[in-house]
């Protein structure tokens, strides 16, 4: 049960990480390029739903496909099936 813990503990404190550099880059992309993260993440979700039969993105599948249009370094680890492939491919979408 203590390791059970401690991997949620570790992918909790992993998320609120990686969501702080996600929000950073944003904020350094709209100060230098006038970027606007909501439009953006809008866009994306829009066009992956019209793309895929109505079907909404994850969460965590925005994170990533806007973390890639901010040319952060991105890497997904999730089991078969789960929309790994999804968010690499949405900042074509934009």
């Amino acid at each position: 049960m203590a390791l059970a813990n401690s991997c949620i503990e570790n992918h909790e404190a992993q998320y609120t990480r990686t969501k702080a550099i996600l929000e950073c880059a944003c904020l350094q992309a709209q100060r230098d390029r006038n970027y606007n993260s909501g439009t953006t993440r809008n866009q994306i979700r829009e066009e992956f739903s019209k793309r895929n039969k109505g079907l909404v993105a994850y969460g965590w599948q925005i994170d990533v496909a806007e973390a890639l249009l901010l040319g952060l370094d991105v890497s997904v680890i999730a089991g078969t099936g789960s929309g790994k492939t999804m968010p690499f491919i949405m900042p074509l979408f934009k």
